[in-house]
């Protein structure tokens, strides 16, 4: 009776293997997935706070340089505001926090924690000394000792925000490959034993292309507007200037404001200023004739055009284009001193790249027509040509 039972367990001792390694394999593919979800939720937010830190720093040092050089769109306010950004990001990042974007869980490495930690030091310093700062801005004026430090602890905060960034979309690099590799092993096994399991590999597939898209999304994209961000916008000109420098074409860059906007949030509400950043964002898409013009959100309520291949005649004829569909659209403004409705001022830039030319002096001529522009009444355009 016992050697019956023995050979008993031989004949089925095979299917039991087979189902107890079925079982193995289908409960690591579902802890793959799991593992897939943290990382994607863990990492990719602090992947958004390190771009939001390095965006405000920017923008804080740009209307700072603004401030002292006496600009009067710039107030005080304004580069206070972009520096407590700047701060809450970081200490989202090391205790976490939660905003409208979502939720940061906090950065566990120390060696993340201690880049971040200098940063908000950084930045804390750049606060106090801006505080101090109104007392006497011709301290601060450009190459004096203040100007130099204020840029280098910009600097150094840009630096670690920077840093953090790289490190967690490698750690996120990293984590990918380890899962792709346990992922291949269990479709083998898989394959060989159970059918069912290539089922699930297809589907955990599919989950990574999705979250590989929605990090691409993330990395090259405004969230609110849906068009391309300040980071793909850099990527492009760059791009794109040295095309036109190889080919010796003509490279235009408008960058447009949206006229009076903030007495649009004050009168209507910042959901209403989101909207209306939104439409005007449509607008700005429908504009674009050639696959290769683009539009990117430039900051704020900031549009920025790259076209390649144009020259300022184009680029003024798309221009009107835009100011025509505008009118069309009919948004209405009722803080507007210019129109009922939303306007844009817009400053062209056109050359055709050599080496003696930059793109900072490029971005800074589109710039300078966006004031003028703005100089000259609003809800219009103004170009220069560089030679």
């Amino acid at each position: 009776m016992l050697l019956n039972m023995i050979a008993g367990l031989r004949q089925y001792l095979f299917i039991i293997v087979l189902t107890i390694t079925g079982v193995v394999i289908i409960s690591t593919s579902i802890y793959s997935i799991r593992v897939a979800h943290h990382v994607a939720d863990m990492h990719a937010p602090m992947v958004d706070a390190a771009m939001e830190i390095r965006l405000e720093l920017a923008f804080a040092q740009l209307y700072l340089e603004e401030f002292i050089s006496g600009g009067k769109s710039i107030t005080k306010r304004d580069v206070a505001s972009h520096l407590k950004q700047a701060q809450w990001y970081a200490h989202a990042m090391l205790s976490g926090g939660q905003n409208s974007e979502g939720t940061f869980i906090p950065l566990e490495d120390n060696v993340l924690r201690s880049e971040i930690t200098v940063a908000i030091e950084k930045i804390t310093q750049i606060d106090l000394l801006f505080q101090a700062l109104s007392s006497d801005i011709a301290k601060a004026g450009q190459g004096s000792e203040m100007d130099r430090v204020f840029e280098e602890k910009f600097q150094i905060a840009l630096e670690k925000a920077d840093d953090v960034e790289n490190t967690l979309l490698v750690m996120i690099v990293k984590d990918r490959s380890r899962q792709k590799v346990t992922d291949l092993v269990g479709l083998i096994l898989s394959i060989a034993i159970f059918i069912a399991a290539g089922i699930y590999f297809v589907a955990r597939q599919r989950l990574e292309l999705k979250l590989i898209s929605q990090l691409k999304e993330l990395a090259t994209h405004d969230e609110l507007t849906g068009i391309a961000n300040r980071r793909s916008f850099n990527s492009t000109l760059s791009n794109e200037w040295n095309h036109a420098l190889r080919a010796q074409g003509y490279l235009s860059l408008v960058i447009c404001d949206i006229d009076l906007f903030k007495q649009y949030n004050d009168a209507l509400g910042h959901q209403a200023g989101d909207e209306c950043l939104r439409s005007v964002a449509e607008v700005m898409r429908t504009v674009l004739q050639r696959p290769v013009d683009s539009v990117a959100r430039y900051g704020g309520e900031e549009f920025a055009f790259i076209l390649p291949f144009t020259d300022v005649d184009g680029a003024v004829n798309l221009m009107d284009k835009l100011h025509d569909k505008l009118r069309m659209k009919k948004l209405p403004h009722p803080d507007s001193k210019v129109s009922d409705y939303v306007t844009i001022s817009a400053g062209i830039a056109s050359l055709m790249p050599g080496q003696e030319s930059s793109i900072e002096e490029f971005i800074s001529t589109a710039d300078g027509a966006l004031y003028r522009a703005k100089d000259e009444g609003r809800n219009r355009t103004c170009y220069y040509v560089l030679s």
